[in-house]
């Protein structure tokens, strides 16, 4: 995977996470429908796209946790529900 397929493949997850966090919960599902087809479309393996979305959450949590002194937020909640429920799905799927 190229550095700019991969840099695409982040934005439009975060495309649709943004879109899940605000009411569209229909999000999760066409972000698996993305995913899935990007992994076999370029052949990459499901549990490494699960890896790298693990890192990606986890990336995203440091950000929030960064000057919040380590409150738990409901951006936080949503971000751990949302990640967890697509590496979960996507698991399921494969």
């Amino acid at each position: 995977m190229s550095a700019s397929q991969l840099e695409a493949m982040i934005d439009r997850t975060l495309d649709h996470f943004g879109k899940w966090a605000e009411g569209d919960k229909l999000e999760l599902t066409a972000c698996l429908d993305f995913l899935e087809n990007m992994c076999f479309a370029l052949s990459i393996p499901i549990a490494e796209t699960a890896y790298a979305l693990y890192v990606l959450r986890d990336g995203i949590l440091a950000l929030l946790y960064t000057g919040a002194e380590n409150e738990i937020s409901e951006t936080t909640t949503q971000v751990n529900s949302f990640f967890e429920t697509l590496v979960r799905n996507l698991l399921r799927r494969y």
